[in-house]
């Protein structure tokens, strides 16, 4: 799996949010293990919003 730094990842989100409307779900079991350069904050904050670090 290719590693991805947070803001290609939030712009990633924000694209798809854009197009589908599907902020909550989309986050939902994401898995966020190998993403890198996010801060305590940051992966926290997308583990509120459903994503996991499996």
């Amino acid at each position: 799996m290719k590693a991805t730094t947070y803001i290609e990842f939030m712009q990633t989100v924000t694209q798809m949010g854009r197009a589908n409307k599907l902020y909550d779900s989309m986050l939902e079991g994401m898995n966020i293990q190998c993403a890198t350069g996010l801060t305590h904050a940051q992966a926290a904050t997308l583990k509120a919003l459903g994503a996991i670090a499996q």
